[in-house]
């Protein structure tokens, strides 16, 4: 399966249009960039380049994967954002437990001043009758 670096070259080759460029732009050498190119031909079993006297030409292949590989960039970085998020205590989806009778006087202001604050948070309520229902979910 093609990796994500043979796609973010493929990606940075696309828009630079040159091996030289594309690899300045990710800190690598050429011959690392070319081998990684090579790598996701020898995966898709057609050429994403051409190979011309001077420098390459992007094949139709190459720009249907470039174009797919730019989705797949872009969901791999809100994963690793997700990830990060979450491991400095600031995910996306809080829930909380609590009896009926302490929502309207206790939760209410809080939560509103927490929403406030972390706004890109989802905050999920679950009230309960007893704590032995509480506990049982």
């Amino acid at each position: 399966m093609a990796i994500l670096r043979s796609l973010e070259c493929l990606v940075a080759l696309v828009d630079e249009g040159s091996v030289t460029k594309a690899a300045a732009v990710l800190h690598m050498s050429q011959p690392a960039l070319s081998h990684q190119i090579a790598a996701l031909e020898r995966e898709l079993g057609t050429p994403v380049v051409e190979r011309l006297a001077r420098g390459v030409r992007v094949t139709a292949a190459g720009r249907a994967v470039a174009e797919e590989a730019r989705v797949a960039l872009a969901a791999a970085s809100r994963a690793v954002q997700a990830g990060r998020r979450v491991g400095e205590g600031l995910g996306r989806r809080l829930r909380i437990a609590c009896a009926e009778t302490m929502t309207a006087w206790l939760l209410v202001p809080v939560l509103r001043r927490w929403q406030t604050r972390w706004p890109d948070v989802r905050l999920d309520l679950l009230e309960f009758t007893s704590a032995d229902r509480m506990v049982e979910q």
